[in-house]
């Protein structure tokens, strides 16, 4: 996705922070831009699984060993056509 001028903001950082970023941008032949984005999605991730702990952590012991055993939240890893791809080298 191209950005036109119309779709960026100038924000004030410490200097230090953004000799963080831009060697990071670097390190990864990235922008500043997308490095601040990666960085913001991971903590957004981060958020997410914290929240997904709490909720686990607050079910009784009981509904958790239930939903563990439960079919409905176990993937099967047995696909027949999975292993066809893998076979016909088509992954």
């Amino acid at each position: 996705m191209s950005m036109t001028a119309g779709d960026t903001t100038t924000i004030k950082v410490p200097k230090t922070l953004r000799d963080r970023i831009a060697t990071r941008a670097q390190r990864e032949h990235s922008t500043l831009a997308a490095v601040i984005d990666d960085a913001l999605n991971a903590a957004d991730e981060r958020t997410f699984w914290k929240a997904v702990q709490r909720e686990n952590a607050s079910l009784p012991v009981g509904q958790r060993e239930a939903d563990i055993q439960s079919s409905s939240s176990v993937e099967s890893l047995v696909d027949a056509d999975d292993d066809l791809l893998s076979a016909q080298g088509r992954w």
